[in-house]
């Protein structure tokens, strides 16, 4: 294989996605049950979020192909029979799912965990054979605990971590053991990142699981019908920047494409027919947001007071973060950023609308 490239860094780290899909499926709930039904229906907590759209907001114009690429630019790549090039070798089967889709014991093609979430609400209208792989494929998750010295037979807290990633080559984490002036960390690390991400140094040792935040907003914007390169931004129209990549594909000739951007992120789907564009804004998109990159100042630390301080530049993807160590002092601090746009002010509805 040949050496990595900045390209190949940045494509590890393409999945830190999080919850722009919600927005999607929340906006498509209320639309078919209404807001006040979903919310009886969901454990909303902290407080009392308000499912209630921005005025105007056509929420029968929310679909799916809005995250079509979005979820495709993360997917898997997935191997068939037909796939197989030496006929020799080939099996009696029948041609794989479509990719990004699950075939489920009804026999219809159904869209997999991406949109679990959303059939899970609707879980009444469809087969309870259906319903139960659902909750199958989203009983997933990571866990992480850490007892107090006092608990053990050793007098010393224990901490155990299990991130329940799958075996994937190459792998998300490798194992290292770095050994520097000031450093003496082993554990699993990024590949495409120095540093240790769980792992112990001589003081302590830390572990990491997911923790949710919202760090996806989806804006939708007005396009101009005579422009659909200009979109409307308080009461003017702006122009899109848009990259132009060719996209090499063997045995054809290379594709043009166009990237369009808004002040917010990346725009993800344009609907022409509607005037609408849709755009992500993403706190994995800002500066100072390399994934797991912190770990370099984790793997330093030297107490709880150090830990918590080197957590605090920890911005994607959002973690529990657990410590243990040999002065017995155990801790759990969540990192993260919020989605940017919740710290800027909103623009008027009639100019900037976000899905509920």
């Amino acid at each position: 294989p040949g050496h990595w490239t900045p390209e190949v860094v940045v494509s590890r780290h393409n999945g830190l996605f999080r919850n722009a899909g919600y927005e999607i499926d929340f906006a498509q709930s209320v639309n078919v049950l209404g807001a006040q039904k979903l919310k009886n229906l969901l454990n909303l907590h902290p407080g009392d979020p308000s499912l209630k759209p921005d005025e105007g907001l056509d929420l029968g114009l929310i679909s799916d192909n809005i995250l079509e690429l979005y979820y495709a630019s993360r997917a898997r790549v997935r191997f068939g029979p037909e796939d197989i090039i030496d006929p020799s070798h080939k099996i009696n089967q029948s041609p794989s799912p479509p990719l990004g889709l699950t075939t489920f014991p009804s026999g219809k093609v159904e869209k997999n965990a991406f949109y679990a979430y959303k059939k899970l609400l609707r879980s009444f209208f469809v087969p309870p054979s259906l319903a139960t792989q659902l909750h199958h494929e989203m009983d997933l998750g990571s866990n992480n605990w850490v007892v107090r010295g006092k608990l053990t037979s050793s007098g010393y807290p224990m901490m155990a971590n299990d991130p329940h990633r799958s075996q994937q080559i190459p792998s998300l984490r490798y194992w290292v053991h770095l050994v520097a002036p000031g450093w003496n960390v082993i554990g699993g690390g990024e590949p495409a990142l120095p540093g240790v991400s769980i792992g112990h140094n001589e003081y302590g040792a830390w572990g990491l699981t997911i923790f949710s935040v919202d760090q996806e907003d989806l804006y939708i914007y007005e396009t101009n019908p005579a422009d659909p390169n200009q979109y409307r931004y308080q009461g003017n129209w702006e122009k899109m920047k848009i990259i132009q990549e060719k996209i090499r594909i063997k045995g054809k000739s290379a594709v043009t494409v166009d990237l369009k951007f808004t002040r917010h992120g990346p725009v993800l789907y344009e609907d022409k027919n509607h005037h609408k564009a849709y755009a992500l804004r993403a706190a994995w998109l800002e500066i100072g947001a390399a994934p797991y990159l912190a770990s370099l100042r984790m793997d330093q630390a030297q107490n709880w007071e150090e830990f918590r301080d080197a957590c605090s530049f920890s911005r994607t993807p959002s973690e529990n973060m657990v410590w243990a160590d040999v002065e017995n002092n155990i801790g759990w601090q969540a990192v993260g950023n919020h989605a940017p746009s919740k710290k800027l002010e909103r623009a008027p509805s009639s100019t900037r609308r976000r899905a509920v």
